[in-house]
């Protein structure tokens, strides 16, 4: 799910619609911006507005409540910014992933501050007590400083939980998320993939000190991430123990890294065998120049004539043409969308990025007339493609109420689902394969450089030479996205039948490309 929708001008200047008690604004992933009317005096006076930060999310199981939504705050603006809202949005993100709540771990934190404050009053009358009998005083001074030392040892004791690997792995996670200055940060859901790795292994090693954890005690906590074929998940956690032990050294909470004996044992944490998502493109037995890109226009001459909701058909139009993640493409709002400006585009935020960094992708005029088609469907919504949940009924005959469209949107499941009904299999074909489909073809055209292709995609060229090289590639992929558009017309038309060697021969792709 996307984050930080919302910027500092929507804050300042968010309202609440007439006649409304409540407006909500969400800023993605559970934090929102609550503005409710101050009641005013006197029939002239200028409406004023409450803005107050919520944070709302699903008590995790084992928790009072379990499965249930709750709301906690988070504070008030203009006291709590925008940023520092989400600074602590994050933190109770961390303690849901970790199977905490929000709520019930503030209450503790309130008990444990009164609860030191209270033995710390004791403290400091003991020093003033001692101070004054320190001069008379022989065996009792002694006796009362012992009995000092042990109370002082209280707090330290109920403060001891701060060098638990729990605490000491969200301190981690807090500096992964909030870099230093200048630091490149890393992307949104990155971000969110360390912190459910983390919440893997915090069952075992959570409540352990960090200086007492040993290499048995990782490979207890790493052991059923394996037994459940999680196999990369499992070299992934290995790796950010190691990150977070090395942490805990520099500050000096303990010693060597126990994670690191499992860093080559592929007897403890076997490779997996790499799954990449599966494409029509996909080289078969017996293929023929030409068959990849037949079967490609079979596709998509299936989606265009998908029967099911107009939102999932017009979903698997717009990610045939753009190749954009799936999970970017559910993310899509219209405020990204400018379809009438002179180069039509999507404007991707770095939040919803792989990458971390804002993204333009061209569109073509086939990709505009698909979103100029959902503007009537869901133009008046903030999603581009909302989930629309299914009518049901009660065992009365009466309809269930569903909820609002827009509230949140389709998933990547409802897309493979749709392809199943069109009799495509997750061997054949997922959502994801169409970036597939769309490199194999543009690269097999031989018509434009590779790094277009990549930067079309929103991939980062590796090693020395992506470094140097710092082109976004824009005109090339507008004219990429215009030959693309073309090309999948052809194919669903089924105008090409020689296979993507007949591309080339496209006037309007050379002229062009200038003959790239």
């Amino acid at each position: 799910m996307a984050r930080n929708l919302l910027n500092n001008a929507d804050v300042r200047a968010a309202t609440c619609p007439e006649g409304k008690a409540l407006a909500k604004l969400s800023d993605g992933e559970g934090l929102e911006l609550w503005v409710t009317p101050v009641k005013r005096e006197g029939g002239d006076a200028a409406i004023t507005y409450a803005r107050r930060w919520r944070f709302t999310y699903t008590r995790p199981v084992g928790t009072v409540g379990a499965g249930k939504r709750n709301t906690v705050s988070l504070g008030t603006f203009p006291p709590v910014g925008l940023a520092a809202a989400r600074k602590l949005a994050d933190g109770m993100r961390e303690l849901v992933a970790a199977g905490k709540d929000p709520s019930e771990e503030r209450q503790a934190a309130r008990k444990l501050v009164d609860a030191n404050s209270y033995l710390t009053t004791i403290a400091q009358s003991a020093d003033a007590w001692l101070a004054d009998a320190n001069a008379h005083l022989t065996m009792l001074d002694r006796g009362a400083g012992a009995w000092l030392v042990a109370l002082r040892s209280l707090p330290k004791d109920a403060n001891s939980h701060l060098t638990t690997f729990d605490w000491v792995a969200s301190a981690w996670l807090a500096t992964v998320k909030n870099p230093p200055q200048k630091a490149k940060r890393k992307a949104a859901v990155t971000v969110d993939k360390l912190v459910w790795l983390v919440s893997l292994v915090r069952p075992v090693l959570g409540t352990l000190q960090i200086d007492a954890i040993t290499t048995p005690d990782v490979g207890n906590a790493l052991a059923p991430i394996v037994a459940s074929g999680r196999l990369d998940s499992a070299r992934r956690c290995r790796a950010n123990l190691s990150r977070i032990f090395n942490s805990a050294a520099k500050k000096g909470l303990r010693e060597g890294d126990p994670a690191l004996p499992f860093a080559r044992d592929d007897e403890e944490l076997p490779a997996p065998n790499v799954e990449h998502h599966a494409a029509i493109t996909d080289k078969r037995e017996g293929d023929r120049d030409g068959d990849a890109a037949k079967r490609f226009g079979a596709l998509l001459r299936a989606c265009w004539c998908y029967e099911g909701s107009p939102i999932v058909r017009n979903a698997l139009k717009l990610i045939a043409l753009v190749a954009c993640r799936p999970g970017e493409l559910r993310a899509l709002r219209w405020s990204w969308v400018h379809l009438d400006s002179e180069c039509p585009r999507i404007d991707f935020p770095a939040g919803v990025m792989k990458m971390g960094e804002d993204f333009e992708v061209p569109l073509s005029p086939q990709a505009v007339a698909v979103l100029t088609e959902m503007q009537a469907i869901t133009g008046a919504h903030e999603l581009v493609f909302p989930a629309v949940a299914p009518q049901r009924v009660r065992k009365d005959g009466a309809p269930v109420k569903r909820p609002a469209i827009g509230a949140r949107s389709i998933s990547e499941a409802t897309m493979n689902a749709a392809l199943r009904r069109m009799d495509y299999k997750n061997a054949d074909h997922v959502a994801h394969g169409f970036r597939t489909c769309f490199s194999t073809l543009a690269n097999g055209s031989k018509m434009f450089d590779a790094d277009t292709i990549e930067a079309a995609i929103a991939h980062e060229i590796p090693g020395v030479r992506g470094v140097y090289l710092r082109s976004a590639f824009t005109p090339e992929r507008r004219t990429l996205a215009q030959w693309w558009g073309k090309n999948c017309d052809d194919l669903r038309e089924e105008r090409l039948t020689g296979g993507v060697d007949n591309v080339v021969t496209l006037p309007r792709a050379v002229a062009a490309t200038g003959g790239a």
